[in-house]
């Protein structure tokens, strides 16, 4: 078995002890948003880690799936006419009516609409894969992988090392998946009031 993606934290578990169903949704489909070609396992891993994790907080597994259900202002477009806001609104429409029908769809747009363009989960599963590269290669070779380069800025006369954008990423993707996710479903939410 391959490397996890999904790392679970406090959210998580206190919304899988207090049952806040609302919360775990909204979780799940922060990682959708950020990954909307499924490039990483990071969306099973979390559903794994919620059904195992409330079995053994609460007893039994908490179920989020629900009966599908037409939501207001629904609507299909066709493949040709696929784009971002309408990948963002099945995003909108899952959280409100959490039917497994609305997932198999949800990921087929996904994978077209992106597929040629970067999103998170894609590099999150780019850098995963140099990371096990560079390893293999210097266990291959018995030297030391290269080193990401510094990035330097100036300012006020004084030089500051920042972190390259991989590393930063690797140590905040949690809240860009979160922020990237929210707004995701704030951009929709607004698109689906201003239409009205």
């Amino acid at each position: 078995m391959g490397e996890k993606y999904f790392i679970s934290n406090d959210t998580y578990d206190n919304a899988i002890r207090n049952n806040e169903k609302g919360v775990l949704k909204a979780l799940l489909i922060g990682i959708i948003g950020s990954d909307p070609t499924f490039a990483t396992t990071e969306y099973d891993e979390a559903n794994s880690y919620i059904k195992k994790k409330s079995e053994q907080i609460n007893g039994k597994a908490i179920d989020l799936s629900e009966p599908y259900s037409e939501q207001e202002g629904e609507y299909t477009k066709t493949q040709d006419n696929w784009d971002e806001e309408y990948y963002r609104m099945l995003l909108v429409w899952y959280r409100d009516n959490y039917a497994a029908e609305r997932l198999a769809n949800i990921k087929t747009v996904g994978k077209e609409v992106y597929k040629n363009k970067p999103t998170f989960g894609k590099s999150k599963q780019y850098n995963r894969n140099m990371a096990q590269k560079q390893a293999t290669e210097k266990i291959s070779n018995n030297t030391t992988a290269k080193k990401a380069p510094i990035v330097m800025t100036t300012g006020n006369d004084e030089r500051n090392t920042r972190l390259p954008i991989v590393e930063w990423f690797k140590q905040k993707w949690k809240w860009v998946a979160f922020i990237v996710g929210f707004m995701a479903v704030v951009t929709a939410i607004f698109c689906l009031l201003s239409s009205k």
